[in-house]
Parts: C-alpha cells; sequence; structure tokens
C-alpha cells in the first residue's frame, strides 16, 4: 500500500513507477479532487482500476453523467453512519 497526501502527490507516484493494484481516493479533497484524478490517471493507464469514495450522494450522481467515455467509472453511494 503507498499513501499520498494529495491527489497532486498520488499523481506523481504513479507516474514514477507507482503500480497500485487499485487506487483508492476521496472525490472532495483539496486541490485537485479524487474525481480529477481518477480520469487523469485512467486516461493514462487505461487498465488501472478506481475506487472513488464519497459521502456526497448528490454531488456524486451528478457527477456521474460527467465521467463519459473512455473514462466512464461506475458510482456507488457510501453508506453513511
Amino acid at each position: 500500500m503507498v499513501e499520498a497526501s494529495s491527489a497532486e502527490e498520488a499523481l506523481r507516484l504513479i507516474r514514477n513507477g507507482a503500480r497500485p493494484d487499485v487506487l483508492v481516493t476521496d472525490h472532495l479533497m483539496p486541490g485537485m479532487n479524487g474525481t480529477d484524478l481518477a480520469r487523469i490517471v485512467r486516461s493514462e493507464r487505461p487498465g488501472m482500476r478506481v475506487l472513488l469514495v464519497s459521502g456526497m450522494r448528490r454531488m456524486m450522481a451528478s457527477h456521474q453523467t460527467c465521467l463519459g467515455s473512455p473514462n466512464r467509472f461506475e458510482v456507488t453511494n457510501s453508506p453513511t453512519v
């Protein structure tokens, strides 16, 4: 497991050779958000699996229509406790 403190750091790590089995990212982060990170990573590494997490159901539902091909993501609402 490799941890990054921001989307920008995660992108640098991946571009510098990190090969995670799956990218797990929150949508809402300072700077680049997780959705944009996922789009960039998918465009550079089409086979990369991505788990995009958000507790903000309405926002993710609206983003679902913006995640068109070839970087389409399935959006699943995470349970909130």
